[in-house]
């Protein structure tokens, strides 16, 4: 994708706010992916209940 603009602010906008919006997305991903990771962990503990767990 080339776009042939005669203002170089629009692209510097661009190049500036593209890597904001990925790191935004990769924190989310990760986020998600940890609460995704803890819960499944968490409700396996629940469904195998180890002695060492205590689940009231």
């Amino acid at each position: 994708m080339r776009a042939r603009l005669k203002k170089r602010q629009t692209i510097g906008f661009y190049n500036a706010i593209i890597p904001i919006i990925v790191s935004v997305f990769g924190v989310y991903l990760t986020i998600g992916i940890a609460l995704a990771l803890l819960l499944s962990i968490m409700s396996w503990l629940a469904t195998v209940k180890l002695p060492a767990v205590a689940i009231d």
